[in-house]
């Protein structure tokens, strides 16, 4: 409700994105089975008439892709550019594919977000690489070769890492090693048994960046085109 940086019509075009965003990834959840689908809300009673009426004004609105309701990811930040459905392992998304994200360093706030430096520990590093290969997956390798190898596709997005020897997805990767903000990272071993992530975005940065989104808006971006921007191919109605 606070609009994260922008007033006014900038501030309720935002709403009406989030809105739309929220109410069709609740449905496609629903139309795939998922019985109580949950998105991020402010505390009861929190909520602010501005959401309220912007969301009151779209609905009946959801994006769709070939007459269906489609799954309209989203997450706080990603890098310069957003990550793929097949990356996070969904498949091959048309609509969640790779597109410019220009805007994520339009604040303050959001530029957090972009080469945010983070030093993991030996015993950090160990707990995530345990959880992927089981308890003592580390034993018979030096620090620096415990991750080795990382792949990326053109966009920065980690597609393979080598821990410890075995190959896995960068989303694997990602999602198990606790303090890795993004899998869009570079990754620096310091001789020390300690490792520095530098991180772009804030979490898998699939589909629509609110940050993004509001730094669209801010640079005089309608927010049908927002949305019609990191959902490509899909239509509102």
């Amino acid at each position: 409700g606070n609009g994260i940086g922008l007033t006014g019509l900038d501030k309720n075009a935002l709403f009406k994105v989030q809105a739309v965003a929220a109410n069709s990834w609740l449905q496609y959840q629903r139309a795939h089975g998922v019985a109580n689908p949950k998105v991020g809300l402010a505390a009861s009673g929190a909520v602010n008439s501005d959401v309220l009426c912007r969301t009151n004004q779209v609905i009946r609105l959801t994006l769709q892709y070939n007459g269906v309701v489609a799954n309209a990811a989203y997450g706080s930040a990603s890098a310069s550019k957003t990550n793929t459905a097949d990356n996070v392992g969904w498949g091959n998304v048309p609509y969640l594919t790779s597109v410019d994200s220009a805007y994520e360093n339009w604040s303050s706030s959001s530029a957090a977000f972009q080469g945010k430096s983070t030093t993991l520990t030996a015993a950090q590093v160990k707990e995530g690489i345990e959880k992927i290969l089981g308890a003592g997956a580390t034993n018979n390798y030096s620090y620096a070769k415990w991750i080795t190898d990382v792949k990326t596709d053109a966009s920065g997005y980690c597609t393979s890492v080598k821990l410890c020897g075995t190959v896995i997805s960068g989303n694997r990767f990602y999602q198990d090693l606790k303090g890795l903000r993004s899998p869009n990272f570079k990754v620096t071993y310091n001789n020390d048994g300690t490792w520095t992530f530098v991180t772009y975005g804030n979490g898998n940065c699939v589909g629509l960046s609110q940050y993004g989104a509001a730094g669209y808006i801010a640079n005089s971006y309608n927010w049908r085109w927002v949305l019609l921007h990191y959902f490509p191919g899909t239509v509102i109605s």
